[in-house]
């Protein structure tokens, strides 16, 4: 983590509120590995979505899509 420190999310707190934010991991990333999801969920506090799918291939994104928004309706960000 020290080598990436300058350009680690991890290194600095969110300028956006936790609820306006949304971490999603892919069950099946050998890339970025949901642990990596569930840290950057834990040190923004928001909250935290675990789809299946890989690192490119996103297969079931229809979870994603109704979580992000249902978070932009909670907001008042848009009307549906």
């Amino acid at each position: 983590e020290r080598a990436n420190f300058l350009v680690s999310p991890l290194a600095r707190p969110s300028r956006v509120p936790a609820s306006r934010s949304l971490v999603v991991g892919a069950a099946n990333d050998q890339i970025t590995p949901t642990g990596h999801a569930r840290r950057l969920a834990r040190h923004f506090r928001c909250e935290e979505l675990t789809v299946p799918g890989s690192h490119i291939v996103q297969l079931g994104r229809y979870p994603t899509f109704r979580a992000l928004l249902h978070m932009l309706e909670r907001e008042g960000i848009i009307d549906r």
